[in-house]
This record gives structure tokens, sequence and C-alpha cells, in this order.
């Protein structure tokens, strides 16, 4: 990781004007592709979806030197949904499970940022999750390694996404065992 990125602060979205977030969203493109929940902006309330997400979202941005390098975003789910969760992915434990997504800037990948954002969200000291779960698209290799170098372990597959998951304050020892994980062959990840 190049060694300025290692002091990226990350910040909540209010921090920064409406315009300067539009302006980060609108210089997305590829980013776009790959993030699995896409912002959440498909939820058109206003006509302005980029603007829905900048009121209703919290989550934070993460910057150095004034620059926008990517956003964070962790959403507690309700009980109902831990449950489901849960069942899904054949776990047991603690019943606050935090989603987890992130996004980083086209001009700044491949430098770590990724894997340093959910460091910081996951190391919190204000942390309370039992646990923390993904979706990431199978095609997205960064994503995979930044959650992999974090301890996730994919837990399972529906359609084209990972579903992947690190517990926190229950044991998961055996997990690595009873889930194979997903290999890097070629420019794809696999089960093969």
């Amino acid at each position: 990781m190049d060694k300025k990125f290692t002091d990226v602060d990350l910040i909540s979205l209010k921090d920064v004007s409406f315009k300067e977030f539009e302006k980060f969203i609108d210089s997305l493109t590829i980013e776009r592709d790959t993030w699995s929940l896409n912002l959440n902006i498909t939820n058109d309330r206003t006509n302005n979806p980029t603007k829905d997400f900048y009121n209703t979202s919290n989550a934070l941005l993460g910057i150095i030197d004034g620059n926008i390098l990517g956003l964070v975003q962790a959403s507690v789910r309700s009980e109902p949904d831990c449950l489901e969760i849960k069942k899904f992915l054949s776990v047991k434990g603690g019943n606050k499970i935090v989603e987890f997504s992130f996004l980083v800037h086209r001009e700044y990948q491949s430098r770590g940022i990724g894997t340093l954002f959910i460091k910081k969200i996951v190391l919190n000291p204000n942390n309370s999750a039992d646990m923390f779960i993904a979706r990431y698209y199978t095609n997205n290799i960064a994503s995979h390694l930044a959650f992999k170098k974090n301890g996730f372990l994919v837990y399972g597959q529906m359609e084209d996404q990972f579903f992947a998951g690190k517990k926190i304050t229950y044991s998961s020892k055996n997990d690595e065992l009873r889930y194979p994980q997903p290999k890097i062959i070629g420019d794809k990840l696999s089960y093969e």
C-alpha cells in the first residue's frame, strides 16, 4: 500500500456538501459496475436518487488531502433479517449483523484502500456487531481479496454474488473447513 494512503480518514457523508458528493458520484464509471449495492441509488423518491442517498444514508467517505477516495456503507440489519441471513449462511450466534459495502474510486484502486476501509470499520472500538456480512459480485476479485485479508469467509453464493462474513463475538474456528473458499483462476473467482 502506498504509504500516504495509510492516513485515510473516514468522515460522515454529511461532512461534505451535497455538491462535493454529487461531483464524486458523477465521476464514477466502472466502479458502479462492481459495487453490488450500487449506492442504493435505486429508490427514486425525489427524481434525484443521489440527493436521496445523501439525505438518508449513514455512509462514510474516505478522504485524504481533501480528496474523496471512496465510500463505505455499514448498515445494521433488522432482527428478522439477521435470522434469515444466519439461516441462509448456516451460521449460529449473535443477532447484530452489519452489512458492509465499499467503493474505491478508480484513480485510487489497487493501493490497499478497500482493505483499509474494511479494517477501520471492523476494528472500530465502537463496533458492537456480532458479524459483518458483505455481498460482492463473483467477478470482483479486488473486493474478494480485500474482504479475505480482513478475515471474511465466503459462506455462500446466490446467482452472481458471493456472501461473505466475519464473525466477531462468537467462534468461527471450523468455518474455514466447512465452507470451501473460491479460488482465483486466471481473472475469475471459482469453486473449481
